[in-house]
């Protein structure tokens, strides 16, 4: 099984020159993921087997992710998070170089009724930005700042939106990803 996304932390300290316990956690898959699209805004995407984005005028599409952080080791150091998909296929025009953005989510959302019409508000100001990459594999966001706000509880965890960093362009793309319902 693929793994969809990824959040890492670090938390291992050397004893010895022998002993050294492995410092790096994933947690995947996530615990929500679902994609919204203007074109069918009442439309729920959170059950497909994969995730989109695109930029496309009249057919904007978003993805919406979230990882549940409970189980993380108390007094854990955090020195780097990221958001990992796996990008596997796209339409219309390789989105190869374009900027996407991922934006911490300000509101509580499910992804069994999240829709374009009722997703949503998320921070104007985007976490992190990533080209699309030339060739298909992993695509990650670093989003080590909203963890860690997310886990000394300066935010709350709402997750993620990604999105294209310019929307309603031509010429357009689609890029696809692998949600957590693929097998």
């Amino acid at each position: 099984r693929l793994l969809f996304g990824r959040i890492r932390y670090r938390f291992g300290e050397f004893k010895g020159e022998a002993e050294f316990r492995d410092p790096t956690t994933t947690i995947s898959p996530p615990s929500d993921d679902a994609f919204v699209i203007k074109a069918v805004s009442d439309d729920n995407y959170g059950s497909e087997t994969y995730l989109r984005i695109e930029d496309d005028p009249s057919y904007t599409v978003r993805i919406y992710i979230r990882f549940d952080l409970t189980n993380l080791p108390t007094g854990a150091r955090l020195d780097t998070a990221k958001v990992k998909l796996y990008y596997y296929e796209y339409y219309w025009n390789d989105p190869a170089g374009k900027q996407t953005d991922i934006h911490r989510v300000l509101e509580s959302w499910n992804e069994d009724t999240i829709t374009w019409n009722n997703q949503p508000s998320y921070a104007s100001t985007a976490t992190s930005s990533t080209n699309m990459p030339a060739d298909y594999g992993w695509v990650e966001w670093d989003v080590t700042d909203d963890v860690k706000g997310m886990l000394d509880g300066t935010y709350d965890n709402y997750g993620w939106c990604i999105k294209f960093h310019t929307e309603g362009v031509s010429p357009f793309s689609r890029a696809k990803f692998y949600s957590k319902e693929y097998d």
